[in-house]
């Protein structure tokens, strides 16, 4: 029976990395109209907000002396983004290129409101700035990479064709004047990040007579979020090496990998890939390796030919003969034969004597004989 020393201990666990949100594109949309729910003077040519093309959805009036008028609100849907499944919103940005006309003294147009459109309704938080219209087209920018606007959020909401925005403005006026509020473009970009998978409950190594076994266990099957894992191992914890890596299984919350390999220390540290291919670390842990087999060799001496044979259970590579006190033999020689070295003890004193036999696959063997 193979005797192997292992020593496990756990350095770091429950490493959580949290990324950047990744932007999408600044999307067009493909579904424009009026929504009554607020304001009473419609807009005219809706869909011409689809491009920063100079035609322009619009909504003008005459406005009384000392009045204001409310627009209804444009809405645009249908923007047609296909955001992962494993992720969670982080923000959405919504651009509009918009201008006043007509303005004299003392009139204004303004933001009445600006609202999301989640499952073709408007909801949400208020989004509206105070500050007036310009004379010139210029973009006006609501929300941003953090803002949720009020409501949350999943990749199916986004990618729905009732996802969108909705604008309504408020002409006013010290003098009776005719003013137009014009929008020539609304586009909108969304942020998004990777939801994480919870760390593994453990990682473990075990020491086998032909390696060393590496298993860890999630808390259920894994969510779509992980896509598989990465074992490195490093034998100082500075260069890492990778040596496995095990592709997250649907039904599958065990896993193990194995190193064949192993040296005296070895450090493994164990990560997980999520949709976006982003390698998050969970734990490392340091292992040592003794593959001495005390049982693994005999010693056969033979006092009258001065002779000690050796025989073990693997091709011998080399062995180095020391006395008692680990010190080199220099006058003992010895002859190597497969899996027997044979050892001339010609010239030793009596006592005790130690040889220490290295195999073609870098295994140790010790063994101890008698010089009488």
């Amino acid at each position: 029976m193979k005797k192997l020393l292992f020593v496990l201990s756990l350095l770091t666990g429950g490493i959580k990395c949290f990324s950047q949100c990744s932007a999408t594109a600044a999307t067009n949309g493909a579904s424009f109209g009026n929504d009554a729910s607020i304001g009473t003077l419609g807009w005219s040519n809706t869909g011409d907000a689809m491009l920063a093309d100079n035609n322009y959805a619009t909504a003008g009036q005459l406005v009384a002396l000392f009045s204001s008028v409310q627009t209804q609100y444009l809405t645009a849907q249908n923007f047609g983004f296909s955001i992962p499944s494993g992720a969670a919103i982080c923000g959405i940005e919504v651009e509009v290129q918009r201008h006043a006309g007509g303005l004299i003294i003392g009139s204004s147009i303004k933001d009445n409101s600006v609202k999301i459109i989640k499952n073709g309704s408007v909801t949400g938080s208020e989004q509206s700035a105070a500050a007036s219209w310009p004379g010139a087209d210029a973009y006006a920018t609501f929300g941003g990479a953090a803002n949720q606007w009020g409501t949350a959020w999943t990749p199916a909401d986004i990618n729905a064709p009732g996802f969108g925005v909705a604008i309504s403005a408020k002409l006013s006026v010290a003098a009776a004047v005719f003013l137009t509020s014009y929008i020539d473009h609304i586009r909108i970009t969304v942020y998004y990040d990777f939801l994480l998978s919870p760390p593994p409950l453990y990682f473990r190594a075990d020491a086998q007579p032909a390696g060393i076994t590496l298993n860890w266990a999630t808390s259920a099957a894994p969510a779509s979020q992980t896509n598989y894992f990465i074992v490195e191992k490093s034998p100082d914890t500075h260069h890492w090496q990778k040596i496995d890596s095990v592709g997250a299984g649907e039904e599958t919350s065990v896993y193990q990998s194995f190193d064949p390999t192993p040296g005296s220390i070895n450090y493994y540290r164990l990560l997980h890939a999520g949709t976006n291919d982003k390698l998050i670390l969970d734990y490392t842990i340091a292992a040592k390796y003794n593959s001495k087999h005390i049982n693994g060799v005999a010693v056969y001496t033979d006092a009258a030919s001065r002779h000690a044979l050796i025989q073990c259970e693997e091709a011998i590579a080399r062995v180095q003969l020391f006395d008692i006190n680990m010190r080199p033999l220099a006058s003992a020689r010895c002859s190597i034969s497969d899996t027997k070295a044979d050892i001339n003890t010609a010239g030793l004193t009596p006592g005790m004597y130690i040889a220490k036999l290295v195999t073609n696959t870098n295994r140790i063997y010790t063994a101890r004989w008698v010089v009488w």
